[in-house]
């Protein structure tokens, strides 16, 4: 991709880090990385690496906006606020197990050359990624009482 479709570009970068260690500033902030933290960037936004070890890995993904808003159902389009509020964050085991799924299913899928239904599969399956993403970021605002809560139907 050539430097200005980089800097053209809108849309998210999620990785999560499996091994390693790293500093990531963005936003005018430094942020610890470990293995079990993911981080959601605004590609847009200025974010960069400081510092990592020798064995740092991740796994990642970005998404442009336009992918995210012809999804079949809206998404909380709040993503953009909390990536910029919450850039790293160090989910439960069950949903670090969750998220690791939906990255290898990904990786399986786009290796499925014979699959004609392969690029519809692999956006089900990144629509779901970006759903339980969406849905981390709701339980943290909770959890920290910046978003308010859904009303219960009665």
């Amino acid at each position: 991709m050539k430097n200005r479709e980089k800097e053209n570009f809108q849309g998210f970068s999620v990785a999560l880090c499996c091994k390693g260690t790293a500093v990531l500033r963005t936003g005018g902030m430094d942020y610890a990385v470990k293995p079990g933290c993911v981080m959601v960037q605004v590609m847009n936004g200025s974010a960069a690496a400081l510092s990592g070890s020798p064995d740092y890995m991740q796994k990642a993904v970005s998404v442009s906006l336009d992918t995210i808003l012809d999804f079949p159902s809206p998404v909380d389009i709040d993503i953009i606020n909390l990536a910029i509020r919450y850039p790293v964050s160090e989910p439960d085991e069950d949903r670090w197990g969750r998220l690791m799924g939906y990255y290898d299913l990904l990786g399986r899928q786009e290796s499925c050359a014979n699959n004609m239904y392969r690029k519809e599969i692999s956006r089900s399956i990144l629509y779901a990624l970006i759903l339980e993403i969406c849905d981390l970021f709701r339980s943290m605002a909770e959890e920290s009482a910046d978003m308010p809560k859904p009303k219960q139907e009665t």
